[in-house]
């Protein structure tokens, strides 16, 4: 038997963000909607084809001047927000912080979604795991190594 996960839940309140975004408009009922909706996929691809819906990728507005020659040098070229599409209609943006708790997910995971989206590469499926090394021919690299080093000298040096 495998170790028992514990499966993700939404956070049971509702959030008390502070942020400038309209974060507080989004209910609890909202919340728990996107949350089953989002983990009824039950596909990791699927789950990331339906993150990149509501990522948007925007320029930055003024580039930082730090220790490069030129702005344009900056690593930094893109922000993003984070659109929640209520069922009305309407796109209501928030924070990171909201979007990741109500998804039940991590920042670096949309930050993941997020560079696919740069790179616009619409492939979302999953290469966790996938084809491992084969020991099968281990017995003849054995001797290929034995044999190398049988050449070099064993008399004394000097």
């Amino acid at each position: 038997m495998g170790l028992k996960v514990t499966s993700k839940k939404i956070p049971p309140t509702q959030l008390g963000c502070k942020c400038l975004w309209a974060c507080r408009s989004i209910t609890l009922e909202y919340r728990v909607e996107f949350f089953n909706e989002f983990y009824k996929l039950a596909d990791y691809s699927k789950q990331q084809g339906s993150l990149q819906r509501f990522i948007h990728p925007q320029i930055i507005k003024r580039r930082r001047h730090g220790k490069y020659e030129h702005p344009s040098e900056s690593r930094r070229s893109h922000s993003f927000s984070y659109c929640l599409t209520l069922s009305g209609g309407s796109d209501v943006r928030v924070c990171l912080k909201t979007f990741c708790n109500t998804f039940a997910v991590t920042p670096r995971r949309v930050q993941f979604v997020g560079e696919k989206i740069l790179v616009d590469k619409m492939d979302m499926s999953e290469k966790r795991g996938g084809a491992r090394y084969s020991f099968s021919d281990q017995t003849a690299w054995t001797y290929k190594i034995i044999e190398h080093i049988a050449t070099f000298f064993y008399g004394n040096a000097y």
